[in-house]
């Protein structure tokens, strides 16, 4: 994604790209949102258990909302 953003221009003028610069980038920045709250993922004491303060299924999902609709457009890079 990051080179898709980078080089937009560039690759725009050798095949269609099926996404604006604008949803790229913020894409990205959904993506780095949603790495930070995995990477700072820490459990707090809940009565004698521990639990996770980020739900981790609903965090995936949020991550696949993003990086699955550019999975057509890189397959046919190949």
């Amino acid at each position: 994604m990051l080179n898709l953003s980078c080089y937009y221009d560039e690759v725009l003028e050798k095949r269609k790209i099926p996404f604006g610069k604008q949803e790229i980038d913020d894409d990205m920045d959904k993506v780095s949102a949603l790495k930070r709250k995995f990477k700072d993922i820490s459990e707090i004491k809940v009565g004698d258990g521990w639990e996770y303060p980020f739900n981790y299924e609903q965090g995936m999902k949020e991550l696949d909302e993003v990086l699955l609709k550019y999975i057509p457009f890189f397959e046919e890079e190949r």
